[in-house]
């Protein structure tokens, strides 16, 4: 199971996502650099002992791009 699919499964990490305006997941999905941002300020508050691991940074921020891109895609069906 990859990163997404755990986060899709964590109730706690989806509502979190789903609380996330379609402005914020556009920025995520798009711009590597806020992704960053958004994982590092994710691991301080919920993985503080992770905050030096550098690959789990990286491998967090894309699945979040990745997840961002998804949950637009289903928001997206929602309307039409």
């Amino acid at each position: 199971m990859d990163i997404t699919e755990e986060i899709f499964k964590n109730k706690r990490y989806r509502k979190l996502v789903d609380q996330l305006s379609n402005e914020t997941l556009e920025l995520v999905a798009n711009d590597h650099l806020r992704a960053l941002k958004e994982a590092h300020r994710g691991i301080q508050k919920e993985e503080p002992y992770k905050i030096n691991d550098l690959e789990y940074l990286e491998a967090l921020s894309n699945e979040m791009q990745k997840m961002a891109r998804i949950i637009l895609g289903e928001r997206a069906k929602r309307i039409y």
